[in-house]
């Protein structure tokens, strides 16, 4: 049940028209901060909750919760963005890292951004992050290094730590082979942004 939920909402919501959603969600925005969540979203929260689905966790399941983030992600419509885009490995403190490496169009050098996806460093993974990097990559006109770090619970704490530190390192090392500006790299992390420079730094 669950999955049939999953599966209409992210494909029916995002067309319903936006003042149709106000008033499916009883015209009540949620406003944090001076920021309204997208009418879209809110909905499809809305009709998760519904579904038996409160939040990204499935009963504590990693593999549960991995599975339904995936579906969840990829099941979203919207055009494919072409970019070109490689998959590789970096060394890691454990082994290798994989990683997936998306050039902007114009072929030109560029800065590289090191792309953490998130998911509370149990979730998520290339995929999930995809159409996100190629968004970025291409509206920015930056090159993009997404890194597929080790996940907890299986990779316990500072393994995702050690390996954003050692893909970070190694990009601004090998920029100019990846096309893009020697010694111009920098790195975002979808959901615990604040964290990794911290750690990375010390």
């Amino acid at each position: 049940m669950q999955d049939v939920v999953t599966n209409v909402g992210v494909k029916v919501i995002p067309w319903i028209p936006t003042p149709a959603k106000r008033v499916m969600f009883g015209g009540r925005s949620i406003i944090i901060d001076g920021n309204t969540l997208d009418p879209t979203l809110q909905l499809m929260l809305s009709g998760m909750r519904l579904g038996g689905i409160d939040g990204l966790a499935v009963n504590a399941d990693p593999a549960a919760s991995r599975a339904q983030m995936r579906q969840s992600l990829l099941s979203l419509p919207g055009p494919q963005i072409h970019v070109t885009v490689d998959d590789l490995t970096i060394p890691g403190p454990a082994g290798e890292i994989g990683a997936r490496h998306y050039r902007p169009a114009s072929g030109t050098a560029s800065d590289l951004l090191v792309f953490y996806h998130g998911g509370a460093w149990v979730l998520g993974d290339l995929d999930t992050a995809d159409a996100l990097c190629r968004l970025t990559c291409r509206d920015a006109g930056v090159h993009v290094l997404s890194i597929d770090y080790r996940l907890a619970p299986e990779h316990p704490a500072p393994a995702a730590i050690d390996d954003a530190y050692a893909a970070f390192k190694w990009a601004c090392e090998h920029a100019a082979e990846l096309g893009a500006t020697p010694g111009v790299s920098r790195s975002v992390e979808t959901a615990r942004a604040a964290t990794w420079p911290r750690w990375c730094a010390t």
